[in-house]
């Protein structure tokens, strides 16, 4: 779209808004004024297009003198500043509307990077400021993603502003400039609507609460204390052609400190132990009976030495700064576990295709571990460090969960008020399973153990852990239609199921640029056929017993 009929589709947009919620805006402007002394509207000077300032409006949400002594410009959730009325207009971005008359001015657009009070501006690199090559917005991709951003500022307790400037700040910024890049009109419809869901949602307040202030992982935070300790666990059952490279990219890690390597081997041979004495020499072999990954998990952990943990597959291969940038993520914001991203990648046409699948949200939902975002507090990753502090809390995994046991861990430690951090710069490259028989196995293991997680933990049912489980009875009610003879009814969620994927594989296909997308359709319906039917069936322990979603078995040295 043009600049010139941007511009007009956004006065048309703020005049018609500011006509429209007239009498809204009358009525919040009165509650203002009621609730404590002052003006109704702060003007605020902020940085705009080209680094040229303006005045912003907003309705006043702080008491006045509270505002004017502040030595900061930043806000933290239950900030004794901000007025009962501010909190509501704060909570429900009401505070915002009156820059629809910046819009209508020319000064602010609708979609944007925030504009920025100059004291904050003065710490912009001049990449970073190229998000003023625009004009700023009203809504902006960084805050939509951030929209716990108060609650963080709280975490950090007296260092708010600090957090902000040496944290906050910069990644969202780099969220602002990678939207920079792809900003378009439909984009910034795709933005608004999503602004709007978020707000009218609600999605914002299911923050974990938060610890009011960061705690060491091992060291103080002070250069010159030597860097700690990291054991990394491993969970083995007959992998010898796998560990072999998780080891050598162990080896690879520049982390300054130092760290040894646990395996939990429960192998039927010996061939495991072998090739990793082989790639890692100095690793400790511990014995997994069980051969399950919880206790494996248990077994490892209590034979490390370690104040923090690293847990570690044998599928997959860390990148080289893992150790380093996670032990520092801990330090930095006191958090009990941090993550990253799992990158999936492949040999074979299959495991490229699953790959695929896994990096789009056909395939993995709305998780952040897969489909990146800014880093934050989250309910669940993939791998993870831990501080040892933190397993002792809660007795590490729990050894009745064959699979999830490592969503269910984070669950229980968000529960207990501690933060489950990720950190999109933490990379761990995970191999899929090679072929579509081992592919549907592991899905289907993933599906029938979910249950048993949530109904330890009910309230942290997501959309996302019921989609497959709806697909498979829809497509058992069509059969039972078409059985009955409601041919046309019983067609068309098969077939919107099929034209989804399809769809979905074509349009992949095109923006990735590989071949592996052919396979696409299948694959993805493996996964969630396979996972949806897990789903009803009850998940058993080794020997048969069914599993007591309610208890726990403590099975941890010295115990």
């Amino acid at each position: 779209m043009g600049s010139a009929l941007k511009r007009g589709f956004e006065c048309v947009v703020a005049g018609g808004s500011l006509l429209l919620l007239l009498p809204v805006l009358l009525g919040l402007a009165l509650l203002v004024k009621v609730s404590s002394p002052g003006a109704v509207i702060y003007r605020a000077v902020r940085i705009g297009q080209g680094g040229q300032p303006f005045v912003m409006y907003k309705f006043r949400t702080m008491r006045e003198e509270g505002a004017a002594a502040a030595a900061s410009r930043v806000t933290p959730a239950r900030d004794p500043r901000v007025t009962g009325i501010g909190r509501f207009l704060r909570d429900n971005k009401l505070d915002e509307l009156p820059q629809l008359w910046n819009v209508l001015r020319g000064e602010m657009s609708l979609v944007g990077a925030r504009p920025q009070d100059p004291r904050y501006f003065a710490h912009y690199t001049p990449e970073q400021r190229r998000v003023f090559s625009v004009r700023p917005g009203l809504v902006s991709a960084a805050n939509v993603e951030y929209v716990h951003e108060e609650e963080l500022l709280a975490w950090a307790g007296d260092n708010f502003e600090d957090y902000y400037i040496g944290t906050l700040l910069p990644e969202k910024l780099r969220v602002d400039l990678a939207y920079l890049e792809r900003q378009g009109f439909f984009a910034d419809l795709r933005l608004l609507l999503r602004a709007a869901r978020r707000v009218l949602g609600r999605n914002w307040a299911a923050t974990p609460e938060l610890p009011e202030m960061p705690r060491a992982a091992g060291g103080s935070g002070d250069p010159a204390v030597p860097w700690p300790l990291v054991s990394v666990v491993i969970p083995a059952r007959n992998a010898a052609g796998t560990i072999g490279a998780t080891l050598d990219s162990i080896r690879a890690q520049d982390y300054a400190g130092p760290v040894e390597v646990v395996i939990a081997d429960g192998s039927d041979t010996g061939e495991t132990a072998e090739t990793a004495r082989r790639h890692y020499p100095a690793a400790r072999i511990v014995a997994n009976p069980e051969k399950t990954t919880p206790h494996g998990l248990n077994a490892a952990i209590a034979a490390a030495r370690g104040p923090v943990v690293a847990r570690c597959d044998c599928y997959t291969t860390l990148a080289p700064d893992y150790l380093r940038r996670a032990v520092a993520t801990l330090e930095r914001t006191g958090a009990a576990v941090v993550g990253g991203r799992q990158r999936p990648v492949g040999d074979n046409l299959l495991q490229r295709a699953v790959a695929l699948a896994l990096s789009t949200p056909l395939g993995a939902g709305d998780a952040r571990y897969r489909l990146g975002g800014p880093a934050g507090p989250v309910d669940n990753f993939y791998l993870g460090v831990y501080t040892r502090a933190a397993l002792e809390a809660v007795d590490g995994f729990d050894p009745a969960l064959t699979r999830n046991q490592d969503c269910e861990f984070n669950w229980r430690q968000r529960r207990r008020g501690e933060l489950v951090w990720f950190d999109p710069q933490l990379t761990v490259y995970y191999r899929p399973r090679r072929s579509l028989g081992a592919l549907a196995r592991q899905y289907f293991d993933y599906g029938r153990w979910k249950p048993v997680a949530l109904r330890k933990h009910p309230k942290e049912v997501r959309a996302r852990h019921l989609a497959a489980p709806a697909l498979v009875m829809g497509l058992l009610t069509s059969a039972g239609l078409g059985w009955a003879g409601f041919t046309a009814l019983a067609a068309a969620l098969p077939l919107l199921y099929a034209a989804a994927l399809l769809l979905g594989a074509l349009l992949i296909g095109l923006r990735r640029r590989d071949a592996a997308a052919i396979l696409l359709p299948l694959v993805l319906a493996t996964m969630h056929l396979s996972w949806g039917i897990g789903f009803f069936l009850p998940a058993r322990r080794k020997g048969g017993t069914a599993v007591d979603p309610g208890g726990r078995l403590r099975e941890r040295t010295g115990e």
